[in-house]
């Protein structure tokens, strides 16, 4: 189970650079999923370091989920001004 968190939370985490660094992060609706693809990698990360007793990794993924939580409000709210 460990394995499966450590690489799916690592696949979703280079999606989401991908995503961030390429041209298509120029539209907030595709940031947004950039920044949702990190969500998700969170997501794997934080019981990843639970079960291995990580505290650092678990600190960092935790505020880590609140930025790209707040990437993600922030991206939705300038794809309404677009409109």
């Amino acid at each position: 189970m460990i394995i499966i968190l450590d690489w799916i939370g690592t696949i979703m985490v280079l999606i989401a650079a991908f995503i961030l660094a390429s041209k298509m992060s120029s539209n907030p609706k595709n940031r947004k999923w950039g920044f949702g693809f990190f969500l998700v990698s969170n997501i794997f990360w934080i019981p990843f370091a639970i079960l291995l007793h990580a505290y650092g990794l678990l600190v960092t993924q935790v505020i880590l989920f609140f930025s790209n939580l707040r990437g993600i409000i922030n991206c939705i709210k300038e794809a309404k001004k677009e409109c």
